[in-house]
């Protein structure tokens, strides 16, 4: 998958292009647009498409790295160490309201950071961004909580 347009098709998946704009906040002829290469996303609605299908920004935008697995449900890793993973499944374009309450907090925080640090960036990129970083803290802290495990487990 060359470009951005065949990759998003293949995140889609078998959903409607109506169910899957309405899970990442975009009208279905926008979606068209996208998958026939006459338009690409913001950074707001290619970052939900990575949150809510647990699709790995590098590879949904540049093609870098492994694509997702597609499928009726969504195997997501929650545990990876030395080469084991393990996976939870939950339905595709699924999320839970912890994580929409926990990205409208960091939301706010990034934008008083922005206008705390006067950086070139407008409020309309806080969602964005809150959400590249939520998904990147949830991954280091899995992983720091497997090392940290690793070194309180007492040894036999």
């Amino acid at each position: 998958m060359e470009t951005f347009a065949e990759r998003l098709r293949y995140v889609r998946g078998n959903m409607s292009r109506e169910d899957f704009g309405l899970v990442i906040g975009v009208h279905k002829n926008t979606i068209g647009r996208y998958e026939r290469g006459q338009s690409e996303p913001e950074l707001s609605v290619t970052s939900q498409i990575c949150l809510k299908f647990n699709v790995d920004p590098k590879w949904l935008v540049l093609g870098k790295g492994t694509p997702p697995i597609i499928s009726d449900t969504d195997s997501v890793v929650f545990y990876s160490e030395k080469g084991r993973k393990g996976y939870l499944l939950r339905e595709r374009g699924a999320y839970d309201d912890v994580t929409e309450e926990n990205l409208s907090l960091l939301t706010e925080i990034i934008k008083n950071l922005i206008k705390d640090l006067s950086l070139p960036l407008d409020d309309v990129h806080a969602p964005a961004l809150a959400n590249l970083y939520y998904t990147e803290m949830k991954t280091r802290l899995a992983h720091f909580s497997g090392e940290l495990a690793k070194l309180t487990t007492p040894k036999t």
